[in-house]
């Protein structure tokens, strides 16, 4: 059974996940160079504005960064420091910039050791346009953001992904990691720049979050698509200033920053701090899509642990108390639906998974497929058959449809047909060793 993760995927934002092969830009208050930076006025502006400031990194590990200043023939770009930190003395780090030129880089360091966050330096006679930074402190919910970064499986292209902001903890976490966003990143996107429309630099994009289940059946990596941590730029500004630890001060924690922290706490698999911080969440201010997230959560991390009953009744009581604008509607009764079928409530769970389908009748494969399962489960192989083709139509080559339509033809008789599909699966993935 696939876990029941994702805090992210309980909204539903207008998100138009479009990858560019291009780049991004950025803007501040405080100039961070000699040259006025242009502000950017459209995405097609923005990204223009990406390519020129987004460099890729080229070291023992790939990943990108954001050129944010420049003094003389010597550039400084910020990256995440789980770019360069596995560099040893004597190995070669180079930055490559727009204009596909390869620079020998300086000096890199990290800023702080409670952040993942790093300036490379690298010197060079050429005009590289430089970012800045967004003023503000506070980002605000639901800001449209672009990702940008150089994916390791296309490394000369530049990806940008558009999406929203979820929340901008104000409270220090673990690495710095306190803004959330739903753009679509890949692995060697890490260090790029996030950016608001204006072209302002907001964020640097530090990690997404790897689906365990996923990984386990491709055999490698699998990010979740609308999971990601960035690391303000405040701190990039405050490191200027000699200010970091004024910064880190302590502060009450919100609902949006135990949201922040929850959020943290999922990527590292702690479920007994996911729900205590979830608890928090619900129980502090009055924001009811926080609390529905908050409940949300806790039902995940119950679920994952085995308590489904504790987990079931968190579901329901976001749907008795009437599920907020923006929320995932369909998503609930599709969890409420796995769930049920945890507990073998299979009539229940059919009901539940129809609900999440007349709901968001496209892009439903999973629950299509656990309406399958739990009418084989009644043993009603006609209902389950039409179900396991309903969701391969949906997802011919999804790799988990596959499996368990083998699975079941092959338990009902249909030998031939069994083989077929594990022939299939193991032409998508010939070296998995669970098929």
């Amino acid at each position: 059974m696939r876990t029941l993760r994702s805090l992210v995927s309980v909204l539903l934002l207008p998100t138009a996940i479009s990858p560019l092969l291009l780049s991004s830009f950025a803007s501040t208050g405080v100039l961070l160079v000699a040259q006025v930076p242009a502000r950017a006025q459209s995405s097609e502006a923005v990204a223009k504005a990406a390519q020129a400031i987004t460099v890729r990194i080229e070291g023992v590990t790939q990943g990108s960064g954001v050129l944010v200043k420049r003094e003389g023939n010597r550039y400084t770009v910020l990256t995440a420091w789980n770019v360069v930190s596995g560099q040893k003395p004597g190995e070669e780090l180079s930055i490559m910039t727009n204009d596909k030129l390869v620079h020998k880089v300086t000096v890199f360091k990290q800023l702080a050791k409670s952040l993942d966050l790093a300036v490379v330096e690298f010197n060079s006679a050429n005009m590289y346009m430089v970012a800045t930074g967004y003023e503000k402190s506070k980002i605000a919910r639901a800001t449209k953001v672009v990702v940008a970064g150089f994916p390791l499986k296309e490394p000369m292209n530049l990806n940008i992904n558009e999406g929203y902001v979820l929340v901008h903890g104000q409270s220090k976490i673990e690495d710095g990691y306190q803004v959330l966003y739903d753009a679509k990143t890949e692995a060697g996107m890490s260090g790029g720049p996030v950016l608001n429309e204006s072209g302002e630099l907001i964020a640097i994009h530090g990690r997404g979050m790897a689906d365990a289940y996923s990984s386990m059946f491709e055999g490698h990596s699998v990010k979740t698509v609308n999971e990601n941590f960035g690391i303000p730029f405040d701190y990039y500004r405050a490191y200027l200033t000699a200010s970091l630890q004024k910064l880190d001060a302590s502060k009450p924690m919100t609902q949006e920053d135990y949201y922040a922290a929850l959020f943290h706490a999922e990527s590292l698999g702690n479920k007994s701090q996911c729900i205590s911080l979830a608890s928090s969440m619900i129980n502090t201010g009055e924001d009811r899509l926080l609390k529905a997230i908050g409940l949300k959560a806790r039902a995940d991390c119950l679920g994952d642990i085995g308590k489904t009953k504790e987990a079931l009744k968190d579901i329901d009581t976001i749907i008795v108390e009437g599920i907020p604008r923006y929320f995932n509607e369909s998503g609930i009764y599709h969890l409420r639906g796995v769930l049920l079928q945890r507990l073998g409530m299979w009539n229940e769970a059919i009901k539940s998974y129809k609900d999440a389908v007349r709901l968001v009748p496209k892009n439903t494969s999973q629950v299509l497929l656990g309406i399958a399962s739990c009418y084989s489960m009644l043993n009603d192989n006609i209902q389950a058959r039409e179900y396991f083709q309903k969701a391969l139509e949906v997802s011919p080559s999804n790799k988990l449809i596959l499996y368990n339509t083998a699975v079941f033809e092959s338990r009902t008789g249909s030998t031939k047909e069994a083989i077929r599909i594990f022939n299939v699966l193991i032409r998508l993935t010939p070296d998995n060793p669970y098929i």
